[in-house]
């Protein structure tokens, strides 16, 4: 089948509150291995070697209005993450509908719109994330906790041999 696995909608929710018709884009965490370029005598080009890591994970989301419960989920002290999760249905041509969800553990940020007559202002929201999931169909594909350096790719703990030759 030529077309397959398109979002058709999103909802989120910020500390477990739900905003069905308040979210208007989430942009997921980009995910990619921190790498140290090597090169050595005999080969024929630089490699990029992946060393165990994961860059900064980041993503944004923004909703329409001030919502004080989103609001009031600010924190300039450590141990004060805020629990996200945004689910999406993905459509395929033939009407198909699959569950998509990402679910992340995050310091927040937030960066409001200016304030205009009959216009309305959304909330712009950074999370910069501690723990990263991403399921679909019920299969969990990624799953990154670089606090507890686990990075489970499609059910494979690929820093199980690193933790256990660093004695963690």
């Amino acid at each position: 089948m030529a077309i397959q696995h398109i979002l058709a909608n999103l909802n989120a929710f910020v500390a477990g509150k739900g905003y069905l018709g308040r979210v208007t884009e989430f942009t997921p965490p980009k995910l990619a291995p921190i790498v140290r370029e090597y090169k050595a005598g005999g080969m024929g080009a630089e490699v990029a070697v992946p060393m165990g890591a994961v860059e900064k994970l980041e993503c944004s989301f923004t909703l329409t209005g001030y919502d004080p419960d989103v609001l009031a989920q600010f924190a300039v002290v450590p141990g004060r993450l805020v629990q996200l999760r945004f689910t999406g249905a993905l459509v395929d041509y033939d009407g198909t509908t699959r569950p998509i969800e990402v679910t992340m553990r995050a310091v927040l940020a937030f960066e409001p719109d200016a304030w205009k007559p009959t216009e309305a202002s959304d909330l712009k929201i950074t999370a910069m994330c501690h723990y990263y999931k991403l399921d679909i169909e019920g299969r969990t594909l990624h799953e990154l906790d670089p606090v507890n350096m686990v990075a489970i790719i499609d059910g494979q703990d690929q820093l199980q041999a690193m933790r256990q030759a660093l004695g963690v």
